[in-house]
């Protein structure tokens, strides 16, 4: 009897183990795959589905910010692709930090970017707008002297929390 519960214990240990495994795996892929891995910040596929749980939750009022860098196509033709791939990581690095806990930034594409500023509203557009150009003054001071952003800022309440319209307004 002792031996029989020992096997059954010892099975039940190695089963909890393997899910427990298989649940570390799942999560690290499915980290994968939401993040950019060039600049290591989240990337559409998560802008996608953080903006509509952030919309559908209603309670939530934010701002989305997008950001389309200006110069990429200079630094390709002057430091060729590397620096180019230089200036996203240098430009994600400032933007990560750029808004408070819970809010997330995003490589959108290419040379777009995007933040998710949680629990925003057009009150704070200014200051948001300020600390992007803060964040461009200090790219521009790491060997990128010509960069520059158009920037765009929509909050939800004035989309009526409408997930196309806030992008298109942003």
């Amino acid at each position: 009897l002792a031996e029989e519960t020992l096997h059954m214990v010892s099975t039940l240990v190695g089963a909890s183990l393997a899910l427990a495994h298989s649940e570390t795996e799942a999560k690290k892929h499915k980290d994968l795959a939401q993040t950019d891995s060039l600049t290591q910040l989240y990337n559409r596929f998560a802008f996608d589905a953080h903006l509509k749980e952030s919309i559908e939750s209603d309670e939530i009022s934010l701002i989305v910010a997008m950001i389309d860098l200006d110069g990429m196509k200079h630094i390709n033709d002057t430091l060729g692709h590397q620096g180019g791939d230089r200036l996203l990581q240098v430009f994600a690095e400032k933007i990560k930090h750029i808004g408070r806990e819970g809010d997330h930034a995003y490589r959108f594409g290419g040379d777009e970017f995007a933040v998710i500023f949680l629990h925003s509203d057009c009150s704070q557009a200014n200051l948001l707008y300020q600390r992007f150009q803060l964040a461009i003054e200090k790219v521009r001071k790491q060997d990128f002297k010509g960069v520059g952003a158009s920037i765009g800022l929509a909050s939800s309440k004035e989309c009526n929390n409408d997930i196309h319209e806030i992008i298109r307004l942003a």
